[in-house]
């Protein structure tokens, strides 16, 4: 019965339901004491509820066990006789009803303050570039699966990140931490993108600003700082290893949707443009695979890409399987 009563001070029931808790009410005297009671502390507690994301089942448990508590205590003190001499006993049981009510309420405050500040933030991106913003009005875009989550409370700005992602942080007298399985990267302001797809691998590539980066190792003290364009790997075989080649912007394409190329060879325009549009490609005849192409690809669907290709290098794209396959004479 506790259940439906207090689904029925919050106005969850059905009409069969609110009749059966109306008449169990209306019953006795004994009944309709508890259910005041319970009215008494739901209505006490109201406040704790607004705006909270919590374990439902969880609370209601706990809940229901200290309700279980205060109608034992209820019903105790009803049951004792009305006589002179029990009339301080009387006095003491109601003071204990009334500290486990004080109890509970004080239980349920700290449960869903607690579930408010120090719960974590999980998303996860259904499509490449999803754009979230954090508390700190740091934006983060995200590659298709890869997945960011956080503290809400935020007040140390750090986050944790699975797969990969480009980060626009915002510039605060505090640090901004990137965690991942293996690896982390501490800075002030800065953009730069971190690619953890590869288990054994993180990658990181500063687009402007600074940027301090290191295992997660807390046992050592190997740190690479890393400026613009500038770019680091991470591997478990390896350790931590700064490149000595500058990062190209089609590395974080999938969230401009801009491919640039200056003399690149049609096996690395074709290898960019499948990941871009997550499509496989092939090229049949390895003639053209070192074919140079030089332009631009700005926001393009992949047909216009194609359309591009084929007229700009005389290829042919066969579209009608789910993998394309390019086809050529040779180079030009």
């Amino acid at each position: 019965m506790e259940e439906k009563i207090l689904k029925y001070l919050e106005g969850e029931v059905s009409e069969v339901e609110r009749e059966a808790v109306e008449s169990w009410i209306k019953e006795s005297e004994e009944n309709r004491k508890a259910y005041e009671d319970y009215s008494k502390i739901v209505s006490a507690s109201e406040g704790a509820f607004e705006g909270v994301y919590f374990d439902e089942n969880r609370a209601f448990d706990h809940f229901k066990k200290k309700l279980d508590d205060l109608e034992a205590a209820s019903i105790f003190i009803n049951s004792v006789e009305e006589t002179e001499e029990d009339s301080k006993a009387k006095k003491l049981d109601k003071s204990l009803f009334y500290k486990i009510a004080a109890s509970l309420i004080l239980l349920v405050g700290i449960f869903f303050t607690y579930r408010t500040f120090f719960r974590t933030i999980e998303f996860t991106a259904e499509l490449n570039g999803q754009e979230i913003s954090l508390p700190d009005e740091s934006q983060v875009w995200l590659k298709k699966g890869s997945t960011i989550s956080y503290n809400s409370y935020f007040s140390s700005r750090r986050v944790f990140l699975s797969g990969e992602a480009f980060f626009d942080v915002q510039k605060r007298g505090d640090t901004f931490v990137v965690e991942t399985n293996n690896t982390e990267t501490e800075v002030l302001g800065t953009e730069f993108v971190l690619n953890t797809l590869n288990e054994d691998k993180t990658t990181l590539v500063v687009v402007s600003g600074k940027v301090a980066f290191s295992s997660g190792d807390d046992e050592s003290d190997e740190k690479v700082l890393l400026t613009e364009n500038e770019q680091a790997l991470y591997s478990t075989s390896e350790g931590l290893v700064k490149s000595d080649q500058l990062a190209h912007k089609n590395s974080w394409a999938w969230k401009t949707k801009v491919l640039e190329y200056n003399g690149a060879s049609l096996r690395e325009v074709v290898e960019d443009l499948g990941k871009l549009y997550d499509v496989e490609i092939q090229i049949s005849n390895e003639n053209i695979n070192d074919c140079s192409f030089s332009g631009t690809f700005n926001k393009l669907s992949l047909e216009e890409s194609v359309d591009i290709l084929e007229y700009s290098m005389d290829l042919s794209f066969n579209t009608d399987q789910e993998i394309l396959e390019v086809s050529g004479k040779g180079c030009n």
